[in-house]
């Protein structure tokens, strides 16, 4: 019942799965159904299915049901995905990484993401996740951003997962050499592709900016930094390090966190995916990532400076309650996220607005298509003209880094 596209993904695939998930042989498969999961401009560097498998434990166990995410990863040779190791990476992070840190506070339930099934390359690489949504957790519209109240909870959240990081990396030393790359490495940034899409972005956000009242000195900078695009992005990404450093999520925005409200008490609980780019580095990274994907632009414009404070505050306790030895300042952290303004601002034109794409514009959007330039002028035409909010957040955000000396 698979699609010829996930016609791997048989019985004894699934068999195969549940049975390193839960541990167990002797799982027999009556009945499963796939189907595409993914959707236009929600995911570019993997094919995700549902898959629905009906299923029992020995010949004479009880008929059960579970819904599953089948992650598989492109086969298509994109030689950025493979320099970085994506499948190597978030296996680990699943299999290893995660686990590790949610055990870490002593007689504390905390759970940071999916539960990890199985892995396999055979004969793609393939990463087999417990169907959140299942579990009542759903993900929030990219297209309009996220609100006050989720996004305390994912700074929160932020905060836990970026002082156990803290923790784990001093226990072993070994997880910064596992985790050296982020999204944005030297080879991709100074890359033909990259400079063609992401270049092609910044000058079209440089020429509408033109035609904003008060805004001819931003739009001769973005030309300006144009000119010297890979140099001036390398130097929005490196050094990774900063006096803070964490395990970052590396693609923390809102089609990466999934919420549930919880009937007890009207609270929000949340989920963590997609740890394929996940890096060592300073928290900068994670938080202006965020901030400038994610939220909404009221919430951006009002909010900013007591979301961070929520982040530190969550950041300190755990580290506390952990008996790190090193607790940063919230003035630690601020200066974090303002080294990292650079990087913000890469984020701001070159993902922000194909991330806020109304559906029906990015439905056939995809890594291959990009690199087609008649295809990629058209799309970043309706990147940069559809959604009211993408618009209004990029001459707010402009005017900041403006005003903070961002631009130049």
């Amino acid at each position: 019942m698979a699609t010829e596209a996930s016609a791997y993904l048989d019985s004894k695939f699934f068999q195969k799965a549940l049975e390193e998930g839960f541990r167990e042989l002797g799982i027999i498969i009556n009945n499963f159904e796939v189907v595409d999961a993914g959707i236009g401009g929600d995911n570019y560097c993997s094919t995700i299915y549902r898959a629905k498998v009906d299923y029992q434990r020995g010949s004479k166990g009880f008929r059960e049901n579970i819904s599953l995410i089948v992650k598989s990863m492109p086969n298509v040779n994109y030689g950025f995905l493979e320099r970085l190791q994506v499948y190597a990476k978030e296996k680990v992070f699943y299999m290893d990484i995660m686990h590790r840190m949610e055990v870490l506070i002593p007689n504390k339930i905390l759970i940071l993401g999916a539960k990890h099934l199985y892995s396999t390359t055979d004969p793609v690489q393939t990463i087999v996740l417990e169907d959140l949504t299942t579990h009542g957790f759903e993900i929030q519209s990219r297209q309009l951003g996220l609100d006050e109240d989720h996004c305390s909870v994912v700074l929160r959240k932020l905060g836990q997962f970026h002082a156990l990081s803290m923790v784990l990396m001093k226990k072993d030393t070994t997880i910064a050499r596992k985790f050296q790359k982020g999204l944005l490495h030297e080879e991709a940034v100074k890359s033909g592709p990259f400079v063609g899409l992401f270049g092609t972005q910044l000058q079209k956000l440089a020429s509408i900016s033109t035609n904003w009242e008060g805004f001819e000195g931003i739009s001769h900078k973005l030309f300006r930094f144009f000119e010297n695009f890979s140099e001036n992005v390398m130097k929005a990404v490196f050094p990774l390090k900063g006096l803070v450093n964490v395990l970052n999520h590396g693609d923390l925005w809102v089609n990466n966190l999934l919420f549930k409200r919880m009937e007890e008490d009207d609270s929000i609980d949340m989920r963590m995916i997609d740890f394929q780019f996940s890096f060592c580095g300073s928290p900068g990274f994670d938080l202006n990532y965020f901030l400038y994907t994610s939220l909404q632009l009221d919430v951006l414009i009002n909010k900013r400076d007591q979301l961070i404070e929520i982040y530190h505050q969550s950041l300190v306790d755990t580290l506390k309650e952990l008996q790190h030895d090193f607790i940063p300042s919230l003035e630690d952290i601020q200066n974090e996220i303002l080294k990292k303004e650079l990087y913000g601002f890469f984020v701001s034109f070159a993902f922000f607005p194909m991330m806020s794409m109304h559906k029906e514009d990015s439905v056939d959007n995809s890594l291959e298509g990009m690199q087609d330039s008649e295809i990629a002028k058209k799309k970043i035409e309706l990147m940069f003209t559809t959604n009211k909010r993408t618009l209004d957040t990029l001459r707010y955000v402009l005017d900041r880094f403006d005003q903070i000396g961002i631009l130049g």
